[in-house]
């Protein structure tokens, strides 16, 4: 045996381990967000709503931020519309989230947690887990 063969059966084992790893974080979609910019936009408001719930904004801030979520979420909205269908349920997930829960939980989850907040919970899960399945 040449002194290069032995070399690489010694490595082996690392190299097998470290190709493994690689395989399991792109199989589990641990990096989703540079994979869907809509996902994105939609969790980073998602986020700051979490905070003005928590911190029970005042009606003034919550009017600025509806405004603020509709002028950024309006283009996402219409990319959804357009590309959302049974075939990319990911896509239809967030569709539903932005366009049919989250207007109405901008009204009536201010203070609290609303069912339409529930919903918006949900499809946005369910978006994620769809996303990470590529």
């Amino acid at each position: 045996m040449n002194p290069s063969s032995t070399h690489i059966q010694k490595r082996f084992p690392f190299l097998a381990s470290l190709c493994l790893l690689i395989l399991v974080v792109l199989n589990c979609g641990i990096i989703i967000d540079d994979q869907n910019p809509e996902y994105v936009k939609i969790n980073a408001v998602y986020k700051e709503f979490l905070k003005l719930q928590k911190q029970k904004a005042s009606e003034q801030e919550w009017e600025e931020f509806k405004s603020k979520v509709r002028q950024k979420l309006s283009p996402v909205i219409k990319k959804l519309e357009k590309t959302a269908d049974s075939k990319h349920l990911a896509l239809q997930n967030m569709l539903w989230a932005t366009r049919d829960y989250l207007p109405l939980m901008l009204d009536d989850a201010r203070l609290k947690k609303s069912i339409n907040q529930f919903k918006f919970e949900t499809c946005m899960a369910e978006a994620k887990r769809l996303l990470n399945q590529k």
